[in-house]
């Protein structure tokens, strides 16, 4: 495919999932995001209660990457914030994806260690200090490329839970909750991660 043409498809708006285009199709038709709260299950969803003329409705609406590009685009926060971290516990896996296929994962669990080391979120990195054991990443290019991609996407992560209005204590708080529900997971630590931080 030509250099233009690949542009040309980059540029072209990503579809919706039907039940992202419905959710619009009734904002658009007038009703109200009133609360929107994720369930963190297998398959995880996302219930969104609506306000129309003072009587409410639901939807049910599987987590995909269309309705995280809306939520965030339309600024859509979860019900609170340890809803909100477990939401992005699931995408701090989906955007850690191709680093971990790329890399392996034994060794972008050792840069994680690495990086959480230096992040230190408080609550996070008091759990896997005491509970996992990694060895240290052998230094070089891979290495550093691994670590750039993990601060890139902790730091786009904690920009997009800004963009949603929380404070940046706020931020730093379900930012901590993200990776404890992600490196629970993760390292097998219990149901999203064990014990629910607070």
């Amino acid at each position: 495919m030509a250099w233009h043409q690949r542009i040309q498809q980059a540029l072209l708006p990503r579809e919706d999932d039907p039940f992202v285009r419905l959710l619009k199709e009734r904002v658009a038709a007038g009703s109200q995001i009133v609360r929107a709260m994720y369930v963190h299950a297998d398959p995880a969803e996302y219930v969104v209660t609506l306000e129309r003329n003072q009587e409410l409705s639901r939807l049910r609406v599987p987590h995909s990457e269309s309705f995280t590009r809306w939520s965030l685009a339309q600024a859509i926060p979860m019900v609170d914030a340890n809803n909100e971290g477990a939401r992005f516990g699931r995408l701090l896996a989906e955007r850690l994806v191709e680093l971990t296929a790329e890399v392996g994962q034994g060794y972008f669990e050792s840069v994680l260690i690495t990086a959480l080391r230096d992040w230190e979120p408080p609550r996070t990195w008091a759990r896997l200090d005491r509970q996992v054991r990694v060895s240290a990443p052998t230094p070089g290019a891979a290495c550093t490329r691994a670590r750039a991609t993990i601060d890139r996407v902790l730091s786009g992560t904690a920009a997009d839970l800004g963009a949603l209005g929380y404070s940046a204590r706020e931020v730093a708080e379900i930012l901590d909750s993200a990776l404890w529900v992600f490196t629970g997971e993760l390292f097998h630590l219990g149901p999203a991660g064990g014990l629910t931080p607070t």
